[in-house]
């Protein structure tokens, strides 16, 4: 308990940031009968697609400090903007989290429908083995409109339902109750997570290989299996989340969404997939454990995984530049030395067509030298269509609001009628009814404008081995291109590192 102040008023802690970079939600927060505490929020509503999901951590010193570095990801790869998570603890220390996440992208057109996703830990959340969607049918989001004038709420944190509660009962059951927009009237629904039941028709995954170890920039593989649970027979979709954020020695940071990871198909039962794990190229030296996920049916079975890596391949300094039309600027390329062997060629991979990049030398023999120069031009200025900005997902767009046209030409026409007859009476000469005809269209023509013009999305260029290509953003309507520098040689491709260039 925090100390007592001398008036007998408690006094509080400075607060603990348990946030990366994945930006925060809703938060829940929960103790158990030793003191210790749990804390789960969703991340937040300005969070990129990749880092969308449910996180969760501990303190078993009274929240002096928490026991993951960086809080572990309890969702589903691909979770469909998760929010409103709950979390509770039973007398053996079991973890309960449930949480709503959408059926579909948000929308003011969609359905707008949301399930309730279940997962328990048995060992005070230092593992979450198994997601499952709380079998009901689908609950529907209360999104209120838009009023004219503001912006329009990202769902589903912002929403007036949809805010599941839950308890834990003494057989350790979860026991939820939300709230449910049906349409013509708004239900509260209820259910209970029955912990000791196992589904007839299920599932497992394994991962089956050694831990692998590579250089940073370079791919690991894992190989996965599968086996049935009663007469289950279904694909399973594979996915990984729950990545490190390490700080490098450069001063920069390895972020979540830095990692990707991909699977040489659908995983069915008594069979097995490859899943191939990129490293980011500047992720520092030592073993590090992710989350490899096998989903069928809206159920999730999750396994830890490690990889290690002896550090990062190569570099590029710096890795960023600000350039005008027909500018060029130099980076240092390097190679770690005994990383590769033969002959080392260089390569950019992601550049949009405004940028161009050339090398000297463009190739080097690794035992004899670990150098080159990049020079990066930007050839013409960016155009809408060389782009590759992606619409926001979480957010609705911002709603029409056609009653606008309807009563501005009501008014529009009643004026005009107002100014005849008053023309008539008084005898208004021409060019006057002329200049208010030319003052009224123009009225009407700038509420259209901005009845029609919407919010432009905001660059979303996703971190990936090939690079992201133009992203807008920024003042004064400079683009930033971010693209990999890569090193191919007798083992394959490796990503030495990214740069970003901006520019107007």
């Amino acid at each position: 308990m925090p100390p007592a102040s001398g008036s007998g008023l408690p006094t509080f802690t400075f607060p603990i940031g348990l946030v990366a970079d994945e930006g925060v939600g809703t938060a829940n927060v929960t103790t158990d009968a030793n003191g210790s505490i749990y804390a789960v929020y969703a991340s937040g509503p300005k969070a990129p697609s990749s880092t969308e999901g449910i996180y969760f951590n501990r303190s078993d010193n009274d929240g002096a400090s928490f026991a993951f570095p960086e809080s572990s990801v309890i969702s589903a790869p691909g979770a469909k903007s998760p929010a409103y998570p709950q979390i509770a603890v039973d007398s053996n220390s079991n973890v309960n989290v449930v949480w709503e996440q959408a059926d579909q992208p948000i929308t003011a057109g969609s359905t707008n429908t949301f399930h309730l996703f279940f997962t328990r830990s048995q060992d005070r959340g230092d593992t979450f083995p198994t997601i499952r969607p709380v079998p009901m049918t689908s609950s529907v989001l209360c999104i209120p409109a838009t009023p004219a004038g503001t912006v329009t709420p990202t769902t589903p944190d912002t929403t007036t339902c949809g805010t599941v509660q839950m308890g834990v009962d003494a057989s350790s059951n979860g026991d939820m109750a939300w709230v449910n927009d049906s349409g013509s009237a708004t239900n509260i629904d209820f259910a209970v997570a029955n912990v000791a039941a196992q589904p007839a028709n299920d599932f497992t995954i394994s991962v089956n290989s050694a831990t692998p170890t590579a250089y940073s920039g370079q791919a690991v593989t894992f190989n996965v299996s599968a086996q049935a649970i009663g007469s289950f027979n279904s694909p399973i979709t594979m996915g990984c989340n729950d990545f490190p954020e390490i700080a490098t020695a450069q001063g920069g940071t390895v972020r979540r969404s830095d990692f990707s990871c991909s699977a040489s198909g659908a995983l069915k039962a008594a069979n097995s997939v490859i899943v191939t794990l990129a490293i980011p190229p500047q992720l520092p030296a030592g073993s590090y454990n992710f989350a490899i996920n096998g989903t069928s049916g809206g159920t999730t079975h999750r396994v830890m995984a490690t990889f290690t890596t002896a550090g990062p391949a190569g570099s590029v300094q710096p890795n960023s530049a600000t350039l005008a039309v027909g500018a060029s600027a130099n980076f240092n390329v390097n190679i770690t030395s005994g990383v590769f062997t033969g002959t080392v060629n260089f390569q950019c991979n992601g550049q949009p067509a405004w940028i161009q990049c050339a090398f000297n030398p463009s190739s080097i023999n690794a035992a004899a030298q670990t150098s080159s120069v990049m020079k990066v031009t930007v050839l013409s200025a960016p155009t809408a269509s060389m782009l590759s900005d992606q619409p926001a997902v979480r957010g609705l767009p911002t709603q029409r609001h056609e009653g606008l046209w309807g009563a501005l030409l009501a008014a529009l026409c009643l004026m005009a009628v107002a100014m005849i007859a008053v023309g008539r009476r008084e005898k208004l000469n021409a060019a006057l009814l002329r200049g208010f005809a030319v003052m009224a269209l123009t009225i009407v023509l700038a509420a259209g404008l901005v009845s029609c013009g919407g919010a432009a999305s905001p660059g979303a260029g996703s971190n990936n081995a090939g690079g992201t290509g133009g992203t807008s953003g920024g003042a004064g309507g400079n683009v930033t291109a971010t693209f990999m520098v890569q090193a191919q040689a007798g083992n394959g491709i490796t990503n030495l590192g990214t740069v970003s260039i901006t520019t107007q």
